[in-house]
């Protein structure tokens, strides 16, 4: 087992050969390990980087399919059939005789829906 003076060297050990290499060739055998790792890392870096961007230009194309998609159906306008079934009278404007159990009832609904209509259409002239 390396004492502590030993271990305290491997860092400037390293340094001293990592400034050797970078004064020799690549192609030194001393220095063609560090090379060979330098280039294995930097092609792996690289390759990680390309499927990044990759990734990410096919993840925005998805979501602007989709963006697109959602936005055609919103501006799509349904037939004049469909729209009739969904489409309800303003509350208190129509009265079905079948729900008026009570006639004097029936007959003040009527009355007041009838001032109510006179007074928008005055308030309309």
């Amino acid at each position: 087992m390396p004492n502590n003076a030993e271990l305290i060297e491997i860092p400037f050990n390293f340094w001293a050969y990592l400034q050797s290499c970078a004064g020799l060739p690549m192609n030194a055998p001393l220095c063609l390990a560090l090379w060979q790792g330098v280039m294995y890392c930097t092609f792996i870096i690289g390759a990680l980087l390309i499927f990044w961007a990759i990734s990410h230009y096919v993840r925005y194309r998805m979501q602007l399919k989709a963006a697109l998609k959602a936005q055609a159906e919103r501006d799509m306008i349904a037939d004049a059939d469909t729209i009739r079934n969904f489409t309800w009278a303003e509350a208190g404007n129509t009265i079905s005789e079948a729900d008026m159990t009570d006639p004097r009832l029936a007959d003040k609904i009527k009355r007041e829906l009838d001032q109510k209509r006179l007074k928008k259409s005055a308030g309309r002239s």
